[in-house]
């Protein structure tokens, strides 16, 4: 379970991110927990629509490798104001993601993607 302070977060906003884990956490080499950003487009070739995705931001957030911080943990992090927000056209998508990978051997490993939106950088207003 992956919860966060807020899914809706404009550009340079602040994020805490909590999880927790179930089940035989023991087996999980590594956990890793990444903000991801990337590229949709689509086009048709033909009579075929293709989705091209390209990956044009990526933060680590968390990796751990002891067992005893798997289970439940939380931090923060800050969405970059040097980048662009979420964004969705007709063939065009701005996707931002935080993506959790758990590397277990011999078994198949732990990979979730959850989308949230990020909006454009809003300045706060100064008093004068």
């Amino acid at each position: 379970r992956l919860t966060v302070s807020r899914n809706v977060v404009p550009l340079g906003g602040m994020v805490d991110l909590g999880w927790e884990l179930r089940g035989r956490i023991d087996r999980i080499g590594t956990l890793t927990i990444e903000l991801k950003g990337r590229e949709e487009a689509t086009y048709r070739r033909g009579t075929t629509t293709h989705t091209d995705a390209k990956e044009f931001f990526k933060l680590p957030i968390a990796e751990i490798t002891d067992v005893r911080d798997m289970g439940v943990g939380k931090t923060s992090f800050t969405v970059p104001t040097d980048t662009i927000h979420s964004f969705e056209a007709e063939n065009n998508k701005i996707v931002w993601s935080l993506v959790v990978h758990g590397d277990i051997a011999y078994w198949p490993d732990v990979n979730d993607e959850f989308d949230f939106k990020v909006l454009p950088y809003a300045p706060k207003e100064r008093g004068l």
